[in-house]
């Protein structure tokens, strides 16, 4: 489960750190740290990563994993 834990936080968490170098005035930017924010607190209030998935309503974790990866990739881009 630390595993887990970690590779879910990490992810997010590196999100809600990088976001903020986008342009203030992108909608994309809004949206990411919207829903990173939410993302976040979930994954903090639950233990089990099927009430994660319940309460999201985003698909399976590993998904979710992929996405925040995928985003990150995209956040440094729309930064250069």
């Amino acid at each position: 489960m630390f595993l887990w834990r970690f590779s879910r936080s990490s992810s997010l968490m590196m999100m809600a750190k990088e976001i903020p170098h986008v342009r203030e005035d992108e909608g994309y930017r809004k949206a990411v740290e919207s829903f990173t924010c939410h993302r976040l607190k979930v994954c903090e209030e639950e233990d089990d990563w099927e009430d994660i998935e319940k309460r999201l309503g985003c698909g399976q974790v590993e998904e979710l994993i992929e996405e925040a990866h995928d985003e990150l990739n995209l956040i440094g881009k729309m930064i250069e």
